[in-house]
């Protein structure tokens, strides 16, 4: 103990004394708010590279803001790598992993760092704040839920957000601002892994909270295997009941937390995966900057004003003047 006093009376002294202090931070500059307008987001959502995303948190952004880009994936690959007498899927399970990040919405090679599942007043969402899915988005509700106070939430699909996650990230073979290889990317996640025959699936849920400036929308997803009982068996009414039950979970998580919801978006794949393969199946959100070359002219605020279809046709035409460029 006395060696901290006199760490803290050293320290003060070598300050000038408590006045000096705190006229040192009065000087400081003014600290970020907790909360950040969607401009502030985006204008501080920006990575160092310019044809690749990076992960959020990494050096050489340009500010504390970061993008939420939805994805669902599902993959399936020969088991021939199991050695005798090992249990689980093995190499077999990485490499069905592996085939399902480099579906959909492209999502390879990076070092995924599993974090919770909330996109904050610091974040945005790709395809809904911005460069939003406008005409396809939050024009059909799929069903309603109900809180224990009697507040009915509207639930529509998550599938222009999907959309929205393939056209930014582009896909394997057709690339667009993929994630930086070796990245280190936070992101909601969970996965499943399964021997067939079966079908593995995953789903997602996001509640958009009501206060955005003070909660966070809540990303929700959940993972499983689906083996029909006989040849016949629809399996809609099981993939209804999982997307209602996602729905659901949003409600119970705010009630705890005392968030409410203005509205939800959720949605769910499946893989078949057949006798003698393996599958994989995985929600992931990954946390992200964007790459310079996916801001528009006029600046990344102009992300606020342009859907989907606009930003991805400025895109299309600067990639095409500059085809054949290194960078």
């Amino acid at each position: 103990m006395g060696l901290r006093i006199l760490w803290a009376a050293t320290t003060l002294f070598s300050l000038g004394g408590p006045q000096n202090a705190a006229a040192d931070v009065a000087d400081a500059p003014a600290a970020p708010q907790p909360s950040l307008s969607l401009i502030e987001i985006v204008r501080g959502a920006i990575g160092p590279y310019f044809s690749r995303c990076d992960g959020y948190g990494n050096p050489g952004a340009s500010g504390l803001g970061y993008i939420s880009v939805i994805t669902l994936h599902a993959g399936e690959t020969t088991k021939e790598l199991s050695v005798p007498g090992q249990a689980g899927e093995g190499l077999d399970g990485t490499l069905a992993f592996d085939r399902a990040e480099a579906s959909g919405a492209y999502i390879g090679q990076i070092n995924l760092v599993v974090s919770s599942s909330f996109s904050g007043p610091s974040g945005a969402i790709w395809g809904y704040n911005i460069a939003r899915a406008f005409d396809t988005i939050g024009t059909e509700t799929l069903f309603e839920v109900t809180t224990s106070s009697n507040k009915r939430i509207p639930v529509y699909a998550l599938d222009p957000l999907l959309d929205a996650g393939s056209r930014l990230f582009g896909m394997r073979d057709a690339p667009r601002f993929p994630i930086l290889p070796g990245a280190h990317v936070m992101a909601a996640h969970k996965g499943i892994s399964a021997v067939g025959p079966t079908n593995v699936w995953c789903g997602l849920a996001i509640g958009i909270a009501e206060e955005r400036a003070r909660n966070a929308n809540l990303i929700m997803e959940l993972c499983g295997e689906f083996k029909p009982q006989g040849s016949g068996e629809s399996k809609e009414p099981y993939f209804r009941l999982v997307r209602q039950n996602l729905a659901k979970s949003v409600v119970r998580v705010g009630e705890n937390q005392n968030v409410t919801f203005a509205k939800m978006f959720v949605g769910v794949i499946d893989e078949e995966v057949r006798e003698g393969s393996v599958g994989y199946a995985m929600a992931t959100v990954p946390y992200v900057v964007l790459a310079r070359d996916a801001i528009p002219d006029g600046g990344p605020e102009k992300l606020l004003e342009m859907n989907i279809s606009e930003w991805e046709k400025v895109v299309r035409s600067r990639m095409g003047a500059d085809r054949g460029s290194k960078r």
